[in-house]
């Protein structure tokens, strides 16, 4: 079994702690009191932390944590830079936004959660337009390319990640 299973970030590579399981084990509870330790030292942004120790083999080394990502199906909104929308989809976590919106104003995350329901009640998520228009966006956007890249790419601070 496993420790911990956190949300795919994109299909090939990376979480988002917006979505997560976690076993109350002492290695869970070690790895977040780690987590926790990092931020408070060195301010880094919470995923980027957790990604680090999970993808260098920290987390496993240090505290024996076993971690998994969810299938597909359980979706984020940045997984649409992966391609298509899943056979099945079970969780839909609206955590990028093709046009930058204030943090403190869900509106728009609620419309892109109405907008996916709906196309998908109506069976027609790669029909529609608008959601079809999203897909595609993200896959070009410049904040989701700047995004990858300082986040899992060439300009991403820490240590190597051994884990791909």
């Amino acid at each position: 079994g496993f420790d911990m299973i956190l949300q795919k970030e994109f299909e090939d590579i990376g979480v988002n702690i917006g979505f997560m399981a976690m076993r109350a084990t002492p290695a869970c509870r070690a790895f977040w009191e780690h987590v926790h330790a990092e931020i408070s030292k060195t301010q880094a942004l919470d995923q980027r932390v957790v990604n680090n120790s999970l993808y260098s083999g920290h987390a496993a080394r240090e505290f024996g944590l076993r971690w998994d990502r969810w299938p597909s199906s359980i979706w984020a909104s940045s997984m649409a830079f992966s391609g298509p929308l899943p056979g099945l989809l079970v969780v839909h976590h609206a955590n990028f936004l093709v046009e930058k919106a204030p943090a403190a104003d869900p509106q728009p995350k609620v419309t892109q959660l109405k907008q996916l329901r709906d196309a998908w009640r109506q069976g027609r998520q790669e029909a529609d337009p608008e959601w079809a228009a999203f897909m595609e966006a993200a896959k070009s956007s410049p904040a989701m390319l700047d995004y990858r890249d300082r986040h899992f790419g060439a300009r991403r601070p820490g240590p190597e990640w051994s884990t791909l």
